[in-house]
C-alpha cells in the first residue's frame, strides 16, 4: 500500500474512531444535562407546589378567623386557583403522569370548596381544606418522583433537596395534623395524649428540618447568610405555636393567636422553601453548566467536525436569544411592553416611592363587546403609549398591571408631583379620543378613566395596591373619577358597613322581609298607588327600613333585581283583587335587565294587568341612555304599560329628550311643588313644566303635597294628580284600604 493511502486509511479510521468516541462522550453527557434539566424543572415545579400549598392554608386560617365574609374567601380562593392552574400548565408534560393524576385529584376537592364557600359552610370548608393540604404535601413528593430528584450523601446538593422533598413538607405536615386535630376537636383528658403525640411529631420533623438547613449553611455559607434570621423566626414561631396549643385549656379565646403566629410560620418556611429552591437552581445550573463545558470542549476538540462545532454554536446562541426574551416577558407585559405585575411588585419591594396612581379604564369589557377584542387590544396598546408619552415630563414608573388596569411609582419625595400628573392625564383623555384606522372602518373612542392616589410609606408600602383598589372601588361606588386614599376616608368602615347593609338585605330576601308600602296618587280620573319598597326591622317587624339606607348599597348587585321582582310579584298580588292602576319604580339597572323586563311581561300577561301597570322612571336615569329607555317604553306600551317621568326638575330637566320619551306622566319634583305656596319661582317653574306637560300631551302629577295650601296651588294650576302626605301617608297593604 502506497504511503499516502495508508495515511488515508489511518486518517480515515482516526476520524472514525475520534467521531465514534467523541459521539458517545457527547451522548454521555447530554444524558446528564438532560437529567439535570429535569431536576431543574421538577424544583421549578415544586416551587409552584408549595405557592399553591401555602396559599391554601392561608384560605383555611382566613376561613376560620373571617366568618361571613364571602367576597375575601372568594379572593383568597381565586388566588389558590391561579396558584392551581399555573401548576396544572407545568405538570403538562408526559414525565408527571403521578404529579397529574394527583393535581387532578385536588381540583375536584377545590371545586367542592368553591361551592362550600358559597354556602359559607365552615366547619366543612375548614375539612375540607385540611384534605387538600394533606393532597398538595402528597403532590410535592410525587413532583419530585417524576423529576427523578436524586438525594446522594455525595453531592452538596443532598441536603438541600431533602429540604425541599422531605423535611419542609414533613413539618407543614406534622404542623397541619396538629392544627386540625386542634380545630376538630375539643380538647380533654381523652385528647391529651393524642394532641401530645402530635406535637411530638411537629417537634421532631422541626428537629429534621433544622438538621438540613444547619448543613445547607455549613456547605454553602457564601450564599446563605441572609438565611439565618428566618431559621431564627423559624424556631420563634414554632415555639410560640407549641406554646400556645398547649396552653389551649388555660385560654380558650387564643384561636385568632395561633392563627396568626401560623400565618407568620408559613410565611417565614415560605421564604425558606424559596430561598433552598433558588440556591438548588443555582447549583443544579452550575453542574449543568460545567457539563456543558465539558462536552464542548470535547466537541471543539474535534477539529475536523466544524459543521458540528458550528451548529452546537447556533444551540447555544440560540438558546441564549432564548433565554432574553424569556427574561424579558418574565418582566413585561406582551402587548403593551410596559413593565408587568411582577415588574411592579419587584420595584415595589427594591425601590423606594413616595405614592402611586392606580388607573382604571372605565367599562373597558364594553368596548371589547362592541368592536371586538383585536381593537380593544389596540386601544390598550395605544393607551399605554399615551401613559409613557405623558410620563417623560414627570419620570415615574408605569406598570400594566391588570386587563385595564395601569399602576404609576412615583420615585420622588414630592407627593403632589403624582397628583399633577393625574389631572395631565384627565386632561388629555377628556379632550383628546384614541383614532384607530382598520381596513373597515376608521374609530375615535373616547376613554373613559378612574384614578385612585396613594401615598407610600416604608412601613406599609406592600400594601399600597390594596389600598389603591378599596379606593378605587369606593369611588366607583360613589360616582367619582378621581380619589385620594386617605385613613380619615374610613374608606374600610364604610366597605365594612356596606357589606352589612348586603347581609342584611340578603337576610331580609330570604325572611320574606321586603314589602311594599302604596301612597295613593289622587287624580280627577280615578286614584292610583304608587308601589315603595320597605324592608321590615327584623326584631322589630312593624318598624319599615327607608329605602335610603340600602338601595345604593346593592344598585350594581344582584340583590337589586331580586328586591325589583320581589315588588312587582307582591305589588301585582295586591292589586289582582283590587280595580286601581298601581305604578311600580324602575331604575336605569332595571331597564338593563333582561331577566326583569322579561319577568315583568311575564307577570303582566299572567295577572293580566295590561293597562293598569305605570313604570316610574327618574328623570335623571331616563337620560342616561335615550335610545335604550325609548326602546324600553315602545316594549311596554305593547303590553299596556303607561309611563311616569318620576322626580321631573330635579336633574337634567331637557325638555327635548322628553319630547323624544313621549311619557303619560311626568311627575313634578317635590323640591319644587313643597314650596309653591310662599316661593314665586318655584310657582313658576311649575307653571311652565305643567304647560308644557299638556302641549306635548303628557299629563302631570305634583310630588310633596303637604300641605292644604300647596294642595290649593296645584288645583290652581290645574295639575292633573297630587301625591303626598297631605293627600296620604305610605300604608301597608294589610291596611290599604
Amino acid at each position: 500500500m502506497k504511503p499516502i493511502a495508508k495515511h488515508i486509511v489511518i486518517s480515515i479510521f482516526s476520524i472514525l474512531f475520534i467521531t465514534t468516541v467523541s459521539y458517545k462522550v457527547v451522548l454521555h453527557y447530554n444524558e446528564h444535562i438532560a437529567f439535570i434539566s429535569k431536576e431543574i424543572k421538577g424544583v421549578e415545579s415544586l416551587l409552584f407546589a408549595k405557592a399553591l400549598l401555602m396559599q391554601t392554608q392561608r384560605l383555611r386560617n382566613f376561613t376560620y378567623l373571617t366568618r361571613n365574609y364571602g367576597n375575601q374567601k372568594s379572593y383568597h380562593y381565586n388566588l389558590v386557583k391561579q396558584n392551581f392552574m399555573q401548576l396544572s400548565f407545568l405538570l403538562q408534560a408526559k414525565e408527571y403522569k403521578e404529579s397529574a393524576a394527583q393535581l387532578q385529584k385536588i381540583e375536584t376537592q377545590l371545586l367542592l370548596a368553591s361551592s362550600l364557600l358559597q354556602s359559607h359552610n365552615d366547619l366543612h370548608i375548614t375539612m375540607l381544606l385540611d384534605k387538600i393540604v394533606d393532597d398538595e404535601l402528597r403532590l410535592i413528593t410525587s413532583i419530585a418522583n417524576d423529576s427523578n430528584l436524586i438525594l446522594d450523601p455525595k453531592l452538596k446538593t443532598y441536603y438541600l433537596m431533602d429540604s425541599l422533598v422531605n423535611t419542609v413538607p414533613q413539618f407543614l405536615e406534622s404542623l397541619a395534623e396538629t392544627k386540625a386535630f386542634y380545630y376538630t376537636h375539643t380538647i380533654s383528658k381523652n385528647n391529651d395524649d393524642i394532641l401530645m403525640r402530635d406535637i411530638g411529631k411537629l417537634v421532631n420533623a422541626k428537629y429534621n428540618l433544622f438538621n438540613s438547613l444547619r448543613y445547607i449553611t455549613k456547605y454553602n455559607p457564601d450564599k446563605t447568610a441572609f438565611l439565618t434570621k428566618d431559621i431564627k423566626k423559624l424556631d420563634i414561631y414554632t415555639q410560640k405555636f407549641l406554646q400556645l396549643v398547649q396552653n389551649y385549656n388555660q385560654h380558650k379565646d387564643i384561636h385568632k393567636q395561633i392563627l396568626q403566629n401560623e400565618n407568620k410560620l408559613l410565611n417565614t418556611i415560605e421564604n425558606i422553601y424559596n430561598t433552598n429552591a433558588q440556591l438548588l437552581i443555582e447549583l443544579l445550573q452550575e453542574r449543568m453548566q460545567q457539563y456543558i463545558l465539558e462536552k464542548n470542549a470535547i466537541i471543539f476538540s474535534a477539529i475536523l467536525f466544524l459543521s458540528a462545532v458550528i451548529f452546537l454554536i447556533y444551540l447555544l446562541f440560540r438558546h441564549d436569544t432564548i433565554a432574553l426574551k424569556n427574561q424579558f416577558l418574565a418582566y413585561h407585559d406582551q402587548l403593551t411592553s410596559l413593565g408587568n405585575k411582577y415588574a411592579f411588585d419587584r420595584d415595589l419591594q427594591n425601590l423606594s416611592p413616595s405614592s402611586a396612581l392606580l388607573i382604571d379604564i372605565k367599562q373597558f369589557s364594553l368596548i371589547n363587546d362592541l368592536y371586538g377584542e383585536a381593537i380593544g387590544d389596540t386601544i390598550l396598546h395605544q393607551f399605554a403609549n399615551i401613559l409613557v408619552h405623558i410620563n417623560r415630563s414627570y419620570e415615574c414608573n408605569v406598570y400594566r398591571i391588570g386587563s385595564d388596569q395601569f399602576m404609576i411609582l412615583n420615585m420622588l419625595e414630592d407627593s403632589y408631583h403624582c397628583h399633577k400628573m393625574a389631572k395631565h392625564i384627565f386632561k388629555h383623555f377628556n379632550n383628546n379620543a384614541i383614532d384607530i384606522a382598520t381596513k373597515e372602518q376608521n374609530l375615535s373612542v373616547l376613554v373613559k378613566i378612574r384614578i385612585a392616589k396613594i401615598d407610600i410609606t416604608q412601613e406599609d408600602k406592600l400594601l399600597c395596591k390594596t389600598r389603591a383598589d378599596i379606593a378605587l372601588n369606593y369611588a366607583k361606588k360613589k360616582h367619582k373619577d378621581y380619589i385620594t386614599y386617605d385613613s380619615t376616608l374610613h374608606i374600610e368602615d364604610k366597605i365594612k358597613q356596606e357589606l352589612e347593609t348586603l347581609e342584611m338585605v340578603k337576610d331580609a330576601i330570604l325572611d320574606n322581609r321586603v314589602i311594599p308600602v302604596f301612597q295613593k296618587i289622587q287624580k280627577a280620573s280615578g286614584d292610583s298607588y304608587e308601589s315603595l319598597v320597605r324592608i321590615q326591622d327584623k326584631n322589630e317587624p312593624l318598624k319599615l327600613i327607608s329605602p335610603a339606607l340600602f338601595l345604593e348599597t346593592i344598585y350594581n348587585t344582584p340583590y337589586y333585581a331580586q328586591i325589583t321582582k320581589i315588588m312587582i310579584k307582591k305589588s301585582f298580588d295586591t292589586f289582582s283583587h283590587r280595580d286601581e292602576n298601581f305604578s311600580i319604580n324602575f331604575s336605569f339597572e332595571d331597564i338593563t335587565n333582561k331577566s326583569t323586563v322579561r319577568y315583568l311581561v311575564n307577570m303582566i300577561e299572567k295577572y293580566n294587568m295590561h293597562g293598569r301597570v305605570i313604570i316610574e322612571l327618574l328623570e335623571t336615569e331616563a337620560m342616561q341612555n335615550i335610545t335604550t329607555v325609548r326602546h324600553f317604553i315602545q316594549k311596554m306600551r305593547s303590553y299596556g304599560v303607561q309611563i311616569a317621568i318620576d322626580d321631573f326638575g330635579s336633574g337634567y330637566s331637557n325638555f327635548i329628550y322628553l319630547a323624544q320619551l313621549e311619557p303619560d306622566f311626568i311627575k313634578i319634583d317635590g323640591s319644587i311643588i313643597k314650596n309653591i305656596d310662599k316661593d314665586q319661582k318655584s310657582y313658576i317653574i311649575a307653571k311652565h313644566i305643567n304647560e308644557f306637560a299638556k302641549e306635548i300631551g303628557c299629563r302631570t302629577i305634583a310630588e310633596f303635597v303637604h300641605s292644604k295650601e300647596v294642595s290649593q296651588k296645584v288645583q290652581e294650576l290645574q295639575i292633573n294628580g297630587q301625591q303626598g302626605y297631605y293627600i296620604q301617608k305610605p300604608l301597608e297593604e294589610f291596611k290599604l284600604s
